[in-house]
């Protein structure tokens, strides 16, 4: 994989995530500089001999910060959402307000229901329904539990427009399609990763420029209809509780 190559898949996700308005890329010597606000904020270095990517954070002296090496096998794609993640936090903190229209949360935790509406960006809604304290979560999914299997919270538009090769809809009130239309799924998309990893899905649709998500219920994948390129998930339940 080229700087080139890497710094377009990097640029697709800071456009999917909201980040190109403040962060910007450009390729340098041997890796690609994030810049924000004018100054060097993260160098992003492929070291294809040691198959690893190393990202070191600058101060606005140019002193730096930290760094972290992540190790790969063959292309690097696992872990653009870990840096992209890592950009987000230098935002900083920002002022937040959440409000949760359903029952609050007890001893027992959260219970939800379809319909219920979430106030927040996507850190808010987990750090509520878990208990967490993320300043900032980018991915649209997050690993949970269902029943002892693996499940996760998933956060898509649902809007029919292509993201990352991603197309997601709702044909019906009781039924999500998920399609790519960009060629193959890399491995950690395909089917039968989702199969092991997010056949379980508790959906919350992000709606009104993601400040807003509205849970649509737990819903399965139904591998009998699904196929390499598109996954269809049903309705298994209309409530939830965390």
């Amino acid at each position: 994989m080229t700087n080139y190559e890497m710094m377009e898949d990097l640029n697709e996700l800071l456009i999917e995530n909201g980040l190109d308005e403040e962060f910007s890329l450009k390729i340098e010597g041997n890796g690609i500089v994030v810049l924000h606000d004018g100054y060097k904020a993260l160098v992003i270095d492929d070291e294809p001999r040691q198959r690893m990517i190393i990202v070191k954070q600058y101060r606005n002296s140019g002193s730096t910060v930290s760094g972290k090496a992540y190790f790969y096998s063959g292309q690097p794609f696992e872990v653009y959402d870990e840096i992209i993640e890592s950009i987000g936090k230098l935002q900083g903190n920002r002022e937040r307000e959440v409000t949760v229209h359903n029952e609050p949360k007890n001893a027992n935790g959260i219970h939800v229901k379809r319909g219920d509406v979430f106030k927040g960006k996507n850190s808010d809604l987990i750090n509520l329904l878990f208990d967490k304290n993320y300043r900032g979560w980018m991915k649209s999914g997050y690993t949970c539990r269902y029943k002892g299997e693996i499940a996760c919270i998933w956060m898509p538009r649902l809007d029919g427009y292509v993201r990352d090769g991603w197309e997601d809809t709702m044909p019906s009130n009781d039924r999500i399609k998920e399609k790519y239309v960009d060629g193959i799924p890399k491995v950690r998309d395909s089917l039968e990763y989702v199969k092991i990893h997010s056949a379980y899905r508790y959906v919350f649709q992000k709606v009104d420029r993601d400040t807003k998500f509205i849970f649509k219920g737990l819903y399965k994948l139904n591998p009998a209809d699904s196929n390499v390129n598109t996954r269809y998930f049903d309705l298994i339940s209309d409530t939830a509780d965390f």
